[in-house]
Protein backbone atom coordinates (compact mmCIF):
# COMPACT_ATOMS: atom_id res chain seq x y z
CA UNK A 1 0.00 0.00 0.00
CA UNK A 2 0.89 3.32 -0.53
CA UNK A 3 2.20 5.25 1.85
CA UNK A 4 0.82 9.18 3.01
CA UNK A 5 3.87 10.90 1.20
CA UNK A 6 3.34 8.84 -2.18
CA UNK A 7 -0.58 9.42 -2.39
CA UNK A 8 0.31 13.48 -2.24
CA UNK A 9 2.83 12.65 -4.58
CA UNK A 10 0.71 11.08 -7.13
CA UNK A 11 -1.97 13.31 -6.06
CA UNK A 12 0.57 16.72 -6.96
CA UNK A 13 2.17 15.08 -10.55
CA UNK A 14 -1.68 14.65 -11.64
CA UNK A 15 -2.56 17.91 -10.18
CA UNK A 16 0.32 19.70 -11.91
CA UNK A 17 -0.09 17.47 -15.46
CA UNK A 18 -4.03 19.00 -15.46
CA UNK A 19 -2.65 22.58 -15.19
CA UNK A 20 0.06 22.62 -17.29
CA UNK A 21 -1.17 20.23 -20.19
CA UNK A 22 -4.66 20.14 -19.45
CA UNK A 23 -7.20 16.92 -19.61
CA UNK A 24 -6.08 13.87 -21.42
CA UNK A 25 -8.72 14.41 -24.23
CA UNK A 26 -7.65 11.33 -26.45
CA UNK A 27 -6.14 7.60 -26.04
CA UNK A 28 -3.25 6.92 -27.35
CA UNK A 29 -3.27 3.21 -27.41
CA UNK A 30 -3.19 2.16 -31.59
CA UNK A 31 -5.71 -1.00 -30.59
CA UNK A 32 -8.67 1.43 -28.54
CA UNK A 33 -11.65 1.56 -30.30
CA UNK A 34 -11.72 4.91 -29.49
CA UNK A 35 -15.77 4.96 -27.88
CA UNK A 36 -14.86 6.10 -24.94
CA UNK A 37 -15.75 9.62 -24.25
CA UNK A 38 -13.44 9.88 -20.49
CA UNK A 39 -9.88 10.03 -20.83
CA UNK A 40 -6.77 10.40 -18.23
CA UNK A 41 -3.08 10.50 -17.91
CA UNK A 42 -0.91 6.58 -17.17
CA UNK A 43 2.00 6.86 -15.75
CA UNK A 44 4.29 4.87 -18.52
CA UNK A 45 5.76 1.49 -17.13
CA UNK A 46 9.05 1.63 -15.75
CA UNK A 47 9.41 5.10 -15.57
CA UNK A 48 8.43 6.73 -12.03
CA UNK A 49 6.39 9.64 -10.91
CA UNK A 50 7.84 13.16 -11.37
CA UNK A 51 6.94 16.24 -12.86
CA UNK A 52 7.74 15.36 -16.85
CA UNK A 53 5.10 14.57 -19.59
CA UNK A 54 7.09 12.31 -20.83
CA UNK A 55 6.79 10.02 -18.44
CA UNK A 56 2.89 9.99 -18.70
CA UNK A 57 0.39 9.06 -21.92
CA UNK A 58 -2.87 9.87 -22.37
CA UNK A 59 -5.38 6.62 -21.93
CA UNK A 60 -9.42 6.27 -21.94
CA UNK A 61 -10.94 4.72 -19.17
CA UNK A 62 -10.85 1.28 -20.45
CA UNK A 63 -7.37 1.06 -22.14
CA UNK A 64 -5.65 2.78 -18.64
CA UNK A 65 -7.31 -0.39 -16.51
CA UNK A 66 -6.08 -2.99 -18.74
CA UNK A 67 -2.98 -0.77 -19.17
CA UNK A 68 -2.13 -0.89 -15.04
CA UNK A 69 -2.84 -4.93 -14.40
CA UNK A 70 0.12 -6.24 -13.62
CA UNK A 71 0.78 -10.32 -13.84
CA UNK A 72 0.50 -10.10 -9.95
CA UNK A 73 -2.58 -9.24 -9.89
CA UNK A 74 -3.65 -11.59 -13.23
CA UNK A 75 -2.58 -14.70 -10.73
CA UNK A 76 -4.18 -13.15 -8.06
CA UNK A 77 -7.65 -13.51 -10.26
CA UNK A 78 -6.77 -16.98 -11.48
CA UNK A 79 -6.46 -18.04 -7.76
CA UNK A 80 -9.97 -16.29 -6.97
CA UNK A 81 -11.92 -17.97 -9.84
CA UNK A 82 -10.72 -21.46 -8.16
CA UNK A 83 -13.80 -21.62 -5.94
CA UNK A 84 -15.80 -21.57 -9.22
CA UNK A 85 -14.28 -24.83 -10.60
CA UNK A 86 -14.52 -26.70 -7.24
CA UNK A 87 -17.10 -29.94 -7.86
CA UNK A 88 -17.51 -30.93 -4.63
CA UNK A 89 -18.81 -29.09 -1.17
CA UNK A 90 -16.16 -28.76 1.86
CA UNK A 91 -18.18 -31.87 2.87
CA UNK A 92 -17.86 -34.06 0.02
CA UNK A 93 -21.33 -33.27 -1.27
CA UNK A 94 -20.94 -32.68 -5.43
CA UNK A 95 -21.78 -29.16 -6.77
CA UNK A 96 -24.02 -30.06 -9.83
CA UNK A 97 -27.40 -30.02 -10.49
CA UNK A 98 -29.76 -31.09 -8.18
CA UNK A 99 -27.70 -30.25 -5.40
CA UNK A 100 -26.37 -26.90 -6.65
CA UNK A 101 -28.02 -23.46 -6.13
CA UNK A 102 -27.03 -20.27 -7.70
CA UNK A 103 -27.60 -16.92 -5.87
CA UNK A 104 -27.30 -13.57 -6.93
CA UNK A 105 -25.71 -11.58 -4.06
CA UNK A 106 -26.53 -7.62 -3.85
CA UNK A 107 -23.05 -6.51 -5.07
CA UNK A 108 -23.63 -8.71 -8.36
CA UNK A 109 -21.37 -11.94 -7.21
CA UNK A 110 -23.46 -15.43 -7.86
CA UNK A 111 -22.32 -17.19 -4.99
CA UNK A 112 -22.85 -21.09 -5.37
CA UNK A 113 -24.33 -23.27 -2.49
CA UNK A 114 -24.49 -26.78 -1.57
CA UNK A 115 -27.87 -27.46 -1.45
CA UNK A 116 -27.54 -30.91 1.15
CA UNK A 117 -25.33 -28.35 3.41
CA UNK A 118 -27.49 -25.65 3.08
CA UNK A 119 -30.53 -28.49 4.54
CA UNK A 120 -28.29 -29.14 7.12
CA UNK A 121 -26.92 -25.88 8.74
CA UNK A 122 -30.92 -24.63 8.29
CA UNK A 123 -32.19 -27.60 10.65
CA UNK A 124 -29.04 -27.43 12.78
CA UNK A 125 -30.38 -23.29 13.18
CA UNK A 126 -34.13 -24.18 13.93
CA UNK A 127 -32.94 -26.84 16.56
CA UNK A 128 -31.51 -23.86 17.88
CA UNK A 129 -34.02 -22.03 18.24
CA UNK A 130 -36.36 -24.59 19.46
CA UNK A 131 -34.37 -25.58 22.32
CA UNK A 132 -33.42 -21.72 23.27
CA UNK A 133 -36.64 -19.37 22.07
CA UNK A 134 -38.52 -17.83 25.18
CA UNK A 135 -41.78 -17.32 24.38
CA UNK A 136 -42.56 -13.27 23.57
CA UNK A 137 -45.16 -13.19 26.52
CA UNK A 138 -44.49 -15.25 29.64
CA UNK A 139 -47.96 -14.62 30.90
CA UNK A 140 -51.41 -14.16 29.28
CA UNK A 141 -52.68 -11.04 29.39
CA UNK A 142 -55.92 -9.81 31.45
CA UNK A 143 -57.97 -9.80 28.24
CA UNK A 144 -57.22 -13.48 27.36
CA UNK A 145 -57.95 -15.13 30.26
CA UNK A 146 -61.22 -12.89 30.84
CA UNK A 147 -64.39 -14.60 29.42
CA UNK A 148 -65.93 -12.04 27.40
CA UNK A 149 -69.91 -12.33 27.98
CA UNK A 150 -72.29 -10.20 25.52
CA UNK A 151 -73.84 -7.26 26.57
CA UNK A 152 -77.63 -6.89 27.08
CA UNK A 153 -79.38 -5.45 24.59
CA UNK A 154 -81.08 -2.17 26.19
CA UNK A 155 -84.87 -2.13 25.46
Amino acid sequence: MQNRIDRVKYGAVHNWLRYHHGEANMCSNKKCKKVSKNFSWALKKGYEYAWKKSNFIQLCRQCHALYDVTEEMRQKARDNSLNARKTHCFKGHPLTGYNLRKVKQKCGRIERMCIKCNKLRAKKYQTYRRLNHRPRFARLSFFQNRKLRPRPLAH
